[in-house]
């Protein structure tokens, strides 16, 4: 190998060894801001400076508050199925 081709080899690793240095350097950053609170850098900006407040909780759909007429039955069924199953080993996976 020619010794252009070994110093064209050389800087390209030192190239990747100093992203790599880069992009650990940056990672370390970022988690001791976050262990810090978040990172707040008191830079402005406006947005994410209040906390977000949950939305109220939705109102159920109408005519739903009750369980439907037919849902006893399916539970019986569904549960009788389900003992069956267990019973002939067909419920592990």
């Amino acid at each position: 190998m020619s010794a252009a081709a070994v110093i064209v080899l050389l800087l390209v690793a030192l190239a990747g060894m100093l992203a790599i240095a880069a992009a650990v350097r940056a990672s370390d950053r970022s988690a001791r801001r976050a262990a810090d609170g978040g990172g707040d850098d008191g830079g402005g900006g406006g947005g994410g400076s209040q906390p977000r407040v949950p939305p109220a909780m939705p109102p159920s759909p109408s005519g739903l508050e009750a369980s439907p007429a037919w849902w006893p039955a399916f539970e019986r069924q569904f549960a009788a199925y389900v003992r069956r199953r267990e019973q002939t080993g067909a419920g592990a996976p």
